[in-house]
């Protein structure tokens, strides 16, 4: 891959990394910022979900923006939010700032869960989407454990939440500073009828299986362009379906209330339960790195079965540790946490993103993955506003068993899908129309 290209995967990613900070960071701060705040178990589900809910908002309308205004600007702006964000809550006098600057920060989220694993898609060739498009997906878990890891190293001092929250403002001045290294979607650029542009960036990105596609100069304006063919409907149906199970099968109850959860099976202060949450974070981006490696080798479809296995045994031995009245009751819950979060990373959690950003026609792209990722935000939004709650009904135990029942679910779905490693994203529209 030549250099320009290596530069602009690196600055697309940088909003994975953001997405993963900004997102993560609550866990260990919300230990703190309760205190400080004086907040009650509904008022930290809402701390925690806002910046859930500005992802939402946002994920409607950047379809619309990146068709209109192009993959690059919307990037861009999604930085110029999380720099805005970060300064708020970092600056916050009582919990409304707090709010207010975290639902920001959720706008510059949901931009860029759209626009940047689209972005990537668009600027690959078929032999190497799967994994560049997952680094998307590693930026994020990076993201995450550098959350973790500020939270640890925060945690003992005086307000030190505001520290861990001002530091997310970095890697979006970083990604504003090398902007230069990332060029419009050439795939974009064509649908837009603007060929001599595109044919410089695709010199500049060796890019030249792009030549060969047939791409539409069609106004992309019409959401029934979403429901115009049998297979853009199932494509459609199954990126929507895909988003809403790598939710509700427990992944963002586990990394936004990691710490709350090693508490309850016994660790005893707030600097150990945070600590063992860095190990997850750990496990996280290593297990990524082994998809990264192994999406166009194995494909997409087999990632997604064995990591859904995997996540069902963990989740079943979580469950039942919280049964057990054992002194090594930590240790199995640590171990088991890691299991679920490290087959999560082989498989729902990069694998996703690919597949959402490859299934749909240039033409209806950016508003069917906006469609798929409003859902996706709906879905973390709910389950974080809840899961306290659903825990108290039901125990965590029964919880954590109820995903892993939807584990089971997912994987039957997934047998459905198609394989589309190694095809290109005109004849991957194809496969959706033989299912």
């Amino acid at each position: 891959m030549p250099i320009y290209a290596v530069g602009a995967v690196i600055v697309a990613a940088l909003g994975g990394f953001l997405f993963g900070y900004n997102t993560a960071i609550i866990a260990g701060a919300l230990l703190f910022i309760k205190e400080q705040f004086h907040l009650d178990p509904q008022m930290q589900g809402w701390t925690v979900s806002i910046i859930l809910l500005g992802a939402l908002i946002a994920a409607m309308i950047t379809g619309s923006l990146a068709d209109r205004f192009g993959r690059r600007r919307t990037i861009l702006l999604s930085a110029l939010l999380f720099i805005l964000g970060a300064i708020l809550v970092a600056r916050a006098p009582d919990n409304a700032m707090f709010m207010w600057g975290r639902f920001i920060t959720g706008l510059g989220v949901g931009l860029v869960s759209v626009v940047a694993p689209m972005y990537l898609s668009e600027i690959s060739s078929a032999k190497h989407r799967g994994s560049i498009v997952a680094i998307y997906q590693l930026a994020i878990t990076i993201g995450i454990l550098v959350a973790y890891g500020s939270n640890y190293a925060f945690a003992s001092s005086e307000n030190g939440w505001r520290m861990m929250m001002v530091w997310g403002a970095a890697p979006a001045v970083l990604q504003l500073l090398l902007s230069s290294y990332l060029p419009e979607s050439p795939r974009w650029l064509l649908g837009m009828g603007k060929e001599t542009k595109a044919h410089e960036v695709v010199k500049k990105l060796h890019l030249r299986e792009l030549l060969e596609e047939k791409i539409s100069t069609e106004k992309r304006s019409r959401w029934a362009a979403l429901f115009a063919t049998p297979s853009i409907r199932w494509a459609f149906f199954v990126g929507i379906i895909l988003a809403i199970f790598q939710q509700i099968t427990g992944i963002n109850a586990v990394i936004y209330y990691a710490p709350d959860i090693f508490q309850l099976v016994g660790f005893p202060s707030n600097e150990s339960a945070i600590l063992a949450t860095v190990g997850i974070g750990g496990i996280n981006v290593i297990a990524t790195v082994f998809a990264v490696w192994l999406l166009d080798k194995v494909g997409r479809r087999m990632l997604l079965l064995v990591g859904l296995c995997g996540m069902t045994i963990a989740l079943a031995c979580i469950s039942l540790a919280f049964y057990i009245k054992s002194p090594g009751i930590n240790t199995i819950s640590m171990v088991a946490l890691m299991g679920y979060v490290a087959f999560f990373a082989i498989g729902l959690g990069p694998v996703t993103w690919v597949i959402l950003s490859e299934i749909y026609p240039l033409s209806v792209r950016g508003k069917a993955m906006s469609v798929a990722t409003l859902v996706n935000w709906l879905f973390n939004y709910l389950l974080a506003l809840t899961f306290i709650d659903i825990v108290n009904w039901f125990g965590t135990g029964m919880t954590f068993l109820g995903f892993a029942v939807l584990c089971v679910i997912c994987f039957f779905f997934v047998l459905k899908i198609p394989e589309t490693k190694g095809k290109k994203l005109g004849e991957i529209q194809k496969l959706f129309s033989k299912t």
